[in-house]
């Protein structure tokens, strides 16, 4: 008897034993170095399939690695940097086994379906990054050389006011004076900025900014480009990168691989107190810094100046700016004067009402990119729908670096007693819907701060209960693919009549019953 004890005793400390092999092999560190060299420990999962792609084809950036299904990036300008982007392709147990910069780990952050980069540690990005040793150091030789000269400017298109104090060579404190601090505000409201920086080839430099809401802008990543036009678009074509390579920023986002193009993140970045502190070393004698990829004016004008001819689209002017400036709008496909042309759903969608907030015109453009395509889907979709694509709301506004201009200047009813420019685009909609077609949906992009929005979601201007109820339903099924995709959204429209019925889309909600 004692003998089979002992011996179901033993089978039983061997199964313990294999077991606890087993989940030593599944669960150990495997560190992995980042571009940056930040160090990557993750836990060894299988392969997604279909998730990451083979190297070479569409959507792959980094090199087949054991984390390479949930370090997911692009070579496109990204309106927002933060940890979501690792959460595409993990469960929620696996997102928190990584490792971050300054020995914190995603265990540390509350997981509510995407990672919100609100929710991290607030020590996180409190200590200088080496570079900035490093800068310190160097500060010395740049003065014993008499190399010390770095000069700013904001004085051109969508420039930012900035004052500039000098603390070292190569350290300053920058104060933005916009728009919102001279009205009086406490000069935190700043939803952009863009200076060009002038004789700093081979320098380390340091900047403070020292009068943002730091709760907003400490995971904020700004870009900075090496070019000398900004209304070229040449200077923003991004090559695929078919085998990049992920890096953490210092503060905490993941940054993609920016290498096919001339626009680059910042890496170095982090807080002290309440200013958003960055430091990085230039190669170019010449270079724009702004909070995300500028898109001026000009730069609308010559994009919307290519599509002259296309078969399948036609470029309207609307109307033009108190300043002169074109107002611009493109209509995919031409539209037609036969009544089933007329019976088509038609979608308006147009950025910069609120004319500091750069990103959605380059979310409109890359509308207009890809319904003028020769995919399937978008032909598909151009023989069913017909499109009103407005890139740049208000080109004066954005010219001048202005948060509002003519955003607020439209009211229920005609006619408007707004601006030239909110009568403009009112007698276009009107002219439109006289001639037979109609406005079915009206999308306003717009951008928040670096954070505190969902990646995702919908102001309310509507009139009636049946427009609440209708959008409601319409946006849990977009938030759901939206989150689908690794992005947070809100599944209801947030009530903001007060702003909202004097904008576009509140008038055309009014005024036609479009839906927004």
């Amino acid at each position: 008897m004692r003998i089979r004890q002992a011996a179901i005793l033993f089978g039983a400390v061997t199964v313990i034993v294999l077991l606890a092999l087993v989940l030593w092999h599944f669960t150990k560190q495997r560190p992995i170095k980042l571009h940056n060299g930040t160090a990557l420990a993750a836990k060894a999962m299988p392969r997604v399939a279909g998730k990451a792609g083979a190297p070479g084809q569409p959507g792959t950036s980094i090199p087949h690695t054991p984390t390479a299904h949930m370090l997911h990036t692009t070579t496109h300008p990204r309106k927002r940097n933060d940890h979501r982007v690792a959460a595409r392709w993990m469960s929620p147990s696996q997102a928190r086994k990584i490792k971050l910069p300054h020995g914190f780990h995603l265990a540390q952050i509350p997981w509510t379906g995407g990672l919100r980069h609100d929710t991290l540690p607030p020590n996180v990005t409190s200590r200088a990054p080496p570079l900035d040793r490093q800068r310190q150091a160097a500060d010395q030789t740049n003065a014993a050389s008499g190399n010390t000269h770095i000069t700013f400017a904001s004085n051109f298109s969508c420039g930012t006011p900035v004052k500039v104090k000098r603390v070292s060579a190569t350290h300053y404190i920058l104060t933005f004076t916009g728009s919102e601090a001279q009205a009086g505000g406490d000069g935190k409201d700043h939803y952009w900025f863009l200076l060009r920086l002038t004789g700093v080839k081979g320098k380390t430099v340091r900047l403070d900014m020292s009068n943002v809401d730091i709760k907003y802008w400490q995971f904020l990543n700004p870009v900075y480009g090496y070019c000398h036009n900004l209304n070229n678009p040449k200077n923003f074509v991004c090559k695929p990168v078919s085998h990049g390579r992920a890096q953490f920023g210092y503060n905490g986002p993941i940054l993609p691989d920016t290498s096919g193009q001339k626009w680059h993140f910042i890496v170095n970045v982090w807080r002290e107190g309440t200013n958003l502190c960055l430091v990085q070393k230039f190669t170019h004698n010449h270079v724009y810094l702004a909070m995300h990829y500028p898109y001026t004016p000009k730069l609308n004008e010559a994009y919307m100046a290519r599509l002259q001819g296309n078969p399948y689209c036609r470029v309207v002017t609307v109307g033009q700016s108190k300043d002169g400036r074109p107002l611009l709008a493109v209509e995919i496909p031409r539209p037609g004067n036969t009544p089933a042309d007329k019976a088509k759903p038609c979608v308006l969608i147009y950025a910069r009402e609120v004319a500091d907030e750069q990103d959605g015109s380059w979310i409109s453009q890359g509308a207009i990119r890809f319904l003028l395509s020769s995919s399937p889907q978008a032909q598909a979709i151009r023989r069913s729908v017909q499109f009103i694509i407005i890139p740049l709301l208000d080109p004066d506004a954005a010219a001048a670096s202005q948060h509002y201009g003519i955003a607020l200047d439209f009211n229920n009813g005609l006619p408007l007693t707004g601006t030239k420019e909110s009568n403009q685009y009112a007698d276009f909609c009107q002219h439109w819907v006289n001639s037979g077609h109609g406005i079915d949906l009206a999308i306003a992009i717009d951008g928040s701060e670096p954070s505190g929005k969902p990646d995702f979601y919908c102001p309310d201007a509507f009139p009636d209960v049946l427009q609440h109820r209708t959008t409601d339903l319409l946006l849990v099924r977009v938030a759901g693919q939206v989150r689908s995709a690794g992005y947070s959204a809100s599944e209801r429209a947030e009530r903001y009549r007060r702003f909202g019925e004097n904008t576009l889309v509140g008038w055309l909600a009014g005024t036609y019953g479009t839906l927004l």
